[in-house]
């Protein structure tokens, strides 16, 4: 009915309201041009912003058109154990807690380099122990301990940590530890220093 201002469908009964089309039509809202909501039988539901599609839902789930934004600083996205955050057509991203390692992945995949970018600002990295390695964590490149020493590896053999009072240089098991030292861009053999500590 109209009530000299606006129109109503107005439900008053018991049990639903109930909008059905035969042989698989479309259910579309709109105004005088532009779609609001179309729904497809057997297929999508799209909503739409003036006249512009925002969101339908598809085979595998939902897909957004533009961008999806938080009401506050209290709103976030939750997501359970071993479910992803996938960016990329390939899935090249991946943002995830692993729930049976207890663990926090940001893994780029596809053989795609990974840059974490600050800008002019500085970049931090804060934890009790901090570890570069490589895939598999089988090899070690630099070992950060919290009250401890930094140290350096050179083909997963520590060569160089710093200790209480200043830095120490290891080498290999029987073997010298050595300082090499490059004057002028080391393009000359007699620009070459070596100090040699040998064992006893």
């Amino acid at each position: 009915y109209h009530d000299g201002d606006d129109s109503y469908i107005d439900d008053a009964g018991t049990g639903s309201l109930l909008l059905r089309t035969t042989n698989n039509s479309t259910v579309r809202i709109k105004n005088s041009s532009a779609d609001m909501a179309v729904f497809s039988a057997g297929g999508q539901a799209e909503l739409y912003h003036n006249g512009t599609k925002k969101f339908e839902t598809t085979s595998s789930g939902v897909e957004v058109h533009g961008e999806m934004q938080m009401d506050n600083s209290n709103s976030h996205i939750k997501l359970p154990d071993n479910a992803r955050i996938d960016v990329g057509t390939g899935n090249d991203l991946q943002i995830y807690h692993n729930g049976s390692q207890n663990n926090n992945w940001i893994d780029s995949v596809n053989n795609h380099d990974m840059i974490v970018r600050a800008g002019t600002a500085d970049l931090y990295l804060q934890a009790s122990d901090v570890l570069l390695g490589n895939e598999g964590a089988s090899k070690k490149y630099i070992d950060c301990h919290e009250n401890g020493a930094v140290e350096l590896f050179h083909s997963n053999v520590k060569k160089f940590d710093t200790i209480s009072t200043g830095i120490r240089v290891l080498g290999s098991e029987g073997d010298t530890a050595q300082i090499h030292l490059a004057a002028d861009e080391g393009d000359d053999n007699s620009d070459f220093w070596r100090i040699i500590g040998e064992a006893t």
